[in-house]
């Protein structure tokens, strides 16, 4: 089922206000000059830790989401910050990253116009609304413990065509060709697969 979104053109002042704010951690801030989508993904391609049981193909995938959408991140923010007590006395704390995406269509699950998708990894790409990639994926994704937030269903639950136009699971991408089905080459194509699956 399809689900129409709006568009997401910033007016000049607020996209000029946006930049001022960022000016730090931004090396360009331009609505013409997005970030790819290799250089977003790449900070968010180091995890932590392994998983213990992922997806071993796009039909584990689709069967283990219960909300599928296409659609762009348009916001990053930092997430919760969580506290591990070490036995040294000493306390860790984790910090994470909230993607906001505008969600073009819902493949699988109820009809929204954006979601959030919550990650582990630090945000180090908290960029302006014009520097963010342009490009859409497929979100593959599960509840979490907090209600506004969803959680990639495994680390290979974003795919998109890289900068050189191949389909990737970018958070993953060496079990891209265990997830994307031989002869699969553009998004339409796989969101076809995905809801001949679901």
């Amino acid at each position: 089922m399809a689900h129409s979104r709006g568009g997401r053109l910033l007016k000049a002042s607020a996209l000029a206000t946006a930049c001022a704010l960022g000016a730090a951690v931004l090396t360009s801030c331009s609505a013409t000059d997005p970030l790819s989508s290799d250089e977003f993904w790449q900070g968010q391609r180091f995890v932590h830790v392994e998983e213990v049981d992922p997806a071993d193909d796009l039909n584990e995938l689709v069967e283990d989401s219960s909300l599928i959408v296409q659609g762009a991140v348009v916001r990053t923010e930092a997430g919760p910050e969580s506290r591990h007590p070490q036995d040294d006395g000493t306390v860790y704390t984790s910090k994470s990253t909230v993607l906001t995406v505008s969600v073009s269509q819902v493949i699988v699950g109820t009809p929204v116009d954006e979601v959030k998708v919550w990650t582990s990894q630090e945000n180090p790409n908290d960029r302006a609304p014009g520097a963010l990639p342009e490009a859409e994926f497929l979100w593959f994704l599960k509840p979490s413990d907090r209600p506004e937030f969803f959680l990639l269903t495994s680390m290979t639950g974003v795919i998109g065509l890289d900068d050189s136009g191949r389909l990737v699971t970018f958070r993953d991408p060496n079990v891209t060709a265990d997830i994307i089905p031989e002869g699969v080459t553009d998004l339409e194509e796989l969101v076809q697969r995905v809801r001949s699956l679901g």
